[in-house]
């Protein structure tokens, strides 16, 4: 959206590299891209048509949908993107930053001052008034505040200066001004050469602070957001399943916002009912039967709709900016960690795991983020590995991620490593999900486990003035985070989407999730 940024730092100015294909060679893939998003191509004979009701599914109840609270749940992202705007979005076909609210922006030579011009007539929904530079240094100031820095994404503004002052109680982020209403400078604390990257995370886009200056006020926001997104919160209905009364389904509705400042929705409304409840045959029968537009697929549901003909074609691929990880105890000897991440070859690994599709990890970093290397994971020594005199214990950081957990355990009895599957505890199976679609987004997240010299490569590759240097530095941090053995790359993570006949254009990045503005429905009107 929008028009290009008369800054350098626009884009991160790195080749684009194409994932190199998905595990599931039956899988029918219909995003058309080559990076981590894509589309559902519209037809070259069909113009989109405004109107209808899109049926998106969520797959489970997001507790907050806003900046303030939703942290990276994807149930929530699948909302708080349409919701709310920010300075830049990202384009879903190459995974770049790109102007939104923002119109252009600009880096010092150093690196640590960027300012953003902002579009003028930018406005809140429902009244709640206009979009200017000083809404984002009062809505930053809050992300970082104690009051909610916990429950939001609010790390990822950690390179601006006056952040850990913020986060100890200072109520103000220091480094971010407004030089005029449409006028937004940044002030950083060390060089950030790709700093706008990370403004793609939906925690740092818009919303009207006053709404959250009281706890009342801000009990109120929650239960209805208010953004400056194409789509705006018509109604929410959080999912109950309690005793003593008969079981509530949750469910959102948007409405198209007539005050967005980009081109409208086609869609006048979407329907976004929870499906977490009942299981997950449930959920694809509410599809089969057209209840359901758009359906992310349950894991273990995966095989079943690939064996079913009529249900395959409609199944769609959209690789996630996600690392699937074995992370090691601490405390455990270097030797045997190594042994037990040589024994648990990703592509091992993810063939004995039943109903977990993704594509063998071969590195920190997701497939196809842009900066990425390919092949920094480099096999650890053999020499340096011992054999556990002890069972290895394995378990999954979140019940999604068990499987996987389980085909652990099973690759290292393959190597006569004895192993056995916990809930809890031992080599935990873990989710690295990219905020922001950049190599730097994995790697800070792996820093309070890395030793100085990757933090000394970070720092280095984020000062980088270019492109290429900078992708090397960091694709050298990723080799040696690997190497230090606590860190083992398993499989780069992706999201199957049954998609019913009648949707056009939906279009998906990995780092957010569905871009509903732009879909639309054949036969619709009105």
């Amino acid at each position: 959206m929008g028009v290009p940024s008369g800054g350098r730092t626009t884009g991160d100015g790195t080749p684009r590299t194409c994932a190199r294909g998905l595990l599931l060679a039956a899988l029918v893939v219909l995003a058309a891209s080559c990076g981590r998003g894509g589309a559902v191509p519209v037809a070259s004979e069909q113009a989109p048509r405004a109107g209808g009701t899109l049926v998106y599914a969520l797959p489970s109840d997001p507790a907050s949908v806003t900046p303030l609270g939703a942290a990276g749940d994807p149930a929530a992202l699948a909302v708080e993107r349409n919701v709310f705007a920010g300075l830049v979005d990202v384009d879903p076909h190459t995974l770049r930053v790109v102007p939104s609210i923002a119109r252009s922006w600009s880096a010092s030579p150093d690196g640590r001052t960027f300012t953003f011009r902002l579009r003028a007539g930018v406005r809140f929904q429902r009244d709640a008034g206009a979009v200017t530079a000083a809404t984002f240094v009062q809505d930053w100031s809050l992300l970082c505040s104690p009051r909610f820095a916990d429950s939001s994404g609010s790390w990822v503004l950690a390179p601006i200066e006056g952040y850990a002052a913020c986060r100890a109680g200072t109520g103000t982020l220091t480094g971010v001004r407004a030089a005029g209403p449409l006028t937004l400078v940044v002030h950083l604390s060390a060089p950030f050469q790709r700093f706008a990257t990370v403004l793609a995370d939906p925690a740092t886009w818009a919303f009207p602070a006053a709404m959250v200056a009281s706890p009342a006020g801000y009990a109120a926001f929650e239960a209805a957001p208010v953004g400056a997104g194409p789509f705006q919160v018509a109604s929410w209905t959080h999912s109950d399943h309690g005793p003593g009364h008969a079981p509530i389904s949750g469910r959102l509705v948007l409405t198209r916002n007539p005050d967005y400042f980009g081109a409208p929705a086609h869609v006048r409304r979407v329907l976004m009912p929870v499906v977490d409840q009942g299981g997950p045959e449930s959920a694809v029968a509410r599809f089969r039967s057209g209840e359901l537009d758009v359906l992310q697929v349950p894991p273990a549901e995966v095989t079943p709709v690939l064996a079913d003909p009529g249900f395959a074609r409609r199944l769609v691929a959209y690789p996630l900016l996600e690392v699937e990880a074995l992370v090691a105890p601490g405390g455990r000897p270097r030797g045997e960690r190594v042994a037990v991440f040589r024994a648990a070859g990703p592509g091992q690994v993810l063939r004995a795991t039943t109903g977990r599709p993704a594509q063998p990890a071969d590195g920190p970093v997701a497939d196809g983020t842009p900066g990425y290397v390919p092949g920094t994971a480099q096999p650890l020594s053999a020499a340096q590995a011992r054999t556990p005199a002890a069972p290895v214990t394995v378990s999954g950081a979140s019940p999604p991620l068990r499987p996987l957990a389980d085909g652990v355990v099973s690759v290292l009895h393959g190597a006569r490593i004895r192993a056995r599957l916990v809930r809890s505890g031992g080599y935990t199976v873990e989710s690295l999900r990219a905020p922001y679609p950049s190599p730097d987004a994995f790697l800070t997240q792996l820093l309070p486990s890395a030793g100085a010299p990757v933090r000394s490569l970070i720092g280095a590759a984020r000062a980088a003035p270019q492109p290429g240097r900078g992708d090397a530095l960091y694709a050298e941090a990723g080799r040696r985070l690997v190497a230090e053995a606590v860190f083992h790359p398993v499989g780069f993570a992706q999201a199957e989407l049954l998609v019913a006949p009648r949707v056009r254009g939906l279009e998906w990045d990995g780092v957010a999730g569905p871009h509903l503005a732009g879909a639309w429905l054949t036969g619709s009107s009105g």
